[in-house]
């Protein structure tokens, strides 16, 4: 049985969740009571949540929330989702959150207006954004409040490495931390150099503004040539099987009729989906043996043998292998090993027979960072850009759960996946082989002239 990952990233549940009947406000008794939940099922289903912070930690911080609620008559169930988000954010695993962008919080996708600008980075307890006309200006204060803290406040609430969340927060996440603050328009904005302005409502922007912005529009996968005799494939999300392999057909057609020996395939924008996809592309690239990830380690749990009978994983694994698992008193952890399973491609017709380059960077995750990962672990193209947003050994394979009160969904991961190495210890996020950061396409471009 040929492995195959199907790690959902954040984008892919957009809207999965309907808001039901969600109270707007909790007592502190049932904030109390969802929060245990939480953390059970933490407990319960992740397969380590304690790798980056230890158990006394995540109770130190649960006890803080609980004698902060204690204090209160009732508590906003958007405020509480915060809280719960600093709290998960100790796992540092991109695929345990609190699902922020569902309907259980922001209620009415379509009519919800948010902070407009794109933020660059913060400087000296500033931050610079882009205006609508795409200048850089430095930001103090939105209504009053003073924007620093507020920004470490957002990145706290999110797991991960570093350069992924920052991707993530620039693009998205903290107009959305802005609403779920109660900072909405109008926006009244105060810059380093002591000017302001006034963001009104009609100048903000709806949350699929802010989605389209964090895709920048850009279709799944989509194919150009650049200079007349490069060929460009953008493949920005691993998703629908059966169209890719419609698109990976002709795109490959094409570039053997027009006898073309130069390809870029972008991965810089791509954060995941359905990883079986990869190999519908390496196998236009590469027909030598290779492989994705070399394990999935599961802990045993009702969660998780829920996922593993929906995936079809029990049946790999047998009823007598989970019942002895399961009865164990040495372990509870379950080990899908395909490090003898490498996969051998089957060339296609129009197998690329020129030079190639793969760019990646901090938005490439999930599914995305495994083909970089075996991209460069068999040194099927070369790397360029910068370090992906993902290790290579990560948790994935989400379990959804919401809690019972406040309705809030969250989602747990479930595994933990040994990439292509085979190596468990090693805890990096794939590397370029060739650095570059600023205008990286038209890096490649010229890589590539160099190489012909």
């Amino acid at each position: 049985m040929i492995i195959r990952k199907f790690l959902l990233s954040w984008v892919l549940l957009l809207g999965l969740f309907s808001s039901g009947n969600a109270q707007q406000y909790l007592s502190s008794q049932q904030a109390v009571e969802d929060l245990a939940y939480l953390l059970k099922k933490v407990e319960e289903a992740h397969f380590n949540p304690f790798v980056f912070n230890s158990k006394e930690v995540w109770t130190r911080q649960a006890s803080k929330l609980h004698s902060r609620w204690e204090t209160l008559d009732s508590i906003a169930i958007q405020n509480l989702a915060l809280d719960y988000m600093q709290l998960l954010a100790l796992a540092n695993c991109g695929h345990t959150n609190i699902q922020w962008f569902s309907s259980a919080l922001i209620k009415d996708k379509q009519n919800a207006i948010f902070f407009p600008y794109e933020l660059e980075s913060i400087q000296e307890g500033s931050l610079v954004l882009l205006d609508q006309e795409n200048n850089s200006k430095e930001l103090l204060l939105i209504n009053g409040q003073q924007v620093a803290p507020l920004y470490e406040k957002a990145i706290s609430s999110l797991g991960g490495l570093p350069s992924y969340k920052q991707q993530l927060l620039k693009k998205i996440f903290f107009p959305v931390y802005l609403y779920l603050s109660n900072l909405q328009a109008p926006f009244d904005i105060g810059f380093k150099d002591g000017t302001s302005s006034i963001v009104a409502k009609e100048e903000a922007v709806s949350f699929m503004d802010l989605w389209q912005r964090l895709k920048g529009g850009r279709a799944d996968y989509t194919f150009e040539i650049l200079d007349g005799d490069v060929a460009y494939i953008a493949y920005n999300s691993c998703n629908n099987y059966d169209q890719f392999e419609v698109f990976l057909a002709e795109t490959f057609k094409t570039i053997k009729t027009a006898d073309i020996k130069k390809l870029i395939i972008d991965l810089r924008n791509n954060s995941g989906g359905d990883s079986s996809l990869n190999d519908l592309l390496i196998a236009y690239l590469y027909d030598q043996p290779y492989r994705q990830m070399s394990r999935r380690l599961w802990r045993l749990s009702e969660s998780a043998e829920q996922l593993l009978i929906k995936q079809g994983y029990k049946t790999y694994f047998g009823d007598d292998y989970i019942e002895e698992a399961r009865t164990s008193s040495d372990s509870l952890i379950l080990e899908f090993d395909i490090g003898d399973g490498f996969m051998t491609p089957e060339k296609p017709k129009d197998f690329f027979q020129g030079k190639s380059c793969i760019l990646i960077g901090p938005a490439t995750y999930s599914s995305a960072n495994m083909l970089a990962d075996a991209v460069k672990e068999f040194q099927i193209s070369t790397l360029i850009g910068s370090p992906t947003g993902q290790w290579t050994n990560d948790f994935g394979e989400m379990a959804n759960f919401i809690l019972p009160h406040s309705q809030l969904p969250f989602t747990v991961a479930m595994t933990m996946d040994v990439g292509a190495s085979g190596q468990a210890e090693h805890l990096e996020a794939v590397q370029p082989d060739i650095l570059v950061q600023e205008k990286v396409r038209s890096y490649a471009i010229e890589w590539l002239e160099k190489k012909n």
